[in-house]
């Protein structure tokens, strides 16, 4: 088998040059691809070669952070050449496609009913007083002492007879389009790396900003200075109502609101907090 880096280093030759070529259509013949591609684009780009590259260099941003632990050199390299291009990563239009069909987890959770909103997620949203806790999870109705919240379920515990029926569904239609990229990722992306000091185009903290306000923006919702500046809520612990077994305390003491006098690893955290949630 290839190893790893052999893999990384097609991923980012490819998209190199995909990246490449489709500047250099663009740049020749800026109709081109409404004439050509248009018809064909089930994404949210709508054959926009510009958009396709900035989803290009996104994806090289992406896969430049996982990278970044074990060849910090290579990451930084690839993460300022996607930042740097001349049409950059992107920033207004999320990458999505139509199905054709039923949004798969639409299905799994609609229709199979033992696919729940997942503990972890409920704690910090609840933690956080997060206003997009309504538009990723159903409310629960039952038992009666959960009824009206947001209740999710641990993962691997025992579930006998669907025991956790009425507790939160995700929060999708079967006609959604899937989403592939968001915008508030890229930014969680450019903060992190600013925060080891690559020339992202904006400071850590400006980015990480930017991403919730992306996120918020993309479920249409306000509120998103009054959450920037929450300086105490922190992630909830975990109440299991059907069986105390599965309590578990906050799983972080994170909190929301940047603090330029923390350490790296705790701006980190930060960073990768809220780039989890948006995601």
């Amino acid at each position: 088998f290839d190893s790893q880096e052999t893999v990384y280093n097609a991923f980012f030759s490819e998209l190199k040059t995909a990246v490449d070529i489709l500047t250099d259509a663009e740049d020749k013949d800026a109709k081109i691809d409404q004439l050509k591609f248009a018809p064909y684009d089930v994404s949210t780009f709508g054959g926009d070669f510009k958009l396709w590259v900035q989803y290009a260099n996104t994806l090289r941003l992406r896969l430049a952070m996982r990278v970044s632990k074990v060849n910090a050199g290579l990451a930084q390299t690839q993460a300022v050449a996607a930042v740097g291009h001349k049409y950059g990563v992107l920033e207004s239009t999320p990458f999505a496609v139509a199905t054709g069909g039923s949004h798969y987890l639409a299905t799994i959770s609609n229709i199979w009913k033992d696919i729940l909103l997942n503990a972890d997620m409920e704690c910090y949203l609840n933690g956080f007083k997060d206003p997009r806790a309504a538009k990723y999870a159903r409310i629960s109705t039952a038992p009666t002492s959960i009824a009206g919240s947001i209740k999710g379920i641990r993962n691997g515990i025992i579930v006998l007879n669907k025991d956790y029926k009425g507790h939160s569904t995700l929060n999708f239609n079967s006609t959604d389009k899937i989403t592939l990229m968001t915008t508030s990722e890229s930014y969680f992306l450019r903060a992190e790396g600013a925060l080891y000091g690559w020339d992202m185009k904006g400071t850590a903290l400006t980015l990480y900003e930017q991403g919730d306000s992306k996120s918020f923006d993309q479920y249409g919702l306000g509120g998103v200075s009054a959450y920037l500046s929450d300086a105490n809520s922190k992630p909830a612990a975990y109440v299991d109502a059907v069986d105390s077994q599965n309590d578990l305390p906050s799983p972080s003491d994170v909190t929301i609101q940047w603090d330029e006098s923390l350490n790296q690893d705790k701006k980190l955290e930060k960073i990768i907090t809220q780039k989890w949630i948006a995601l």
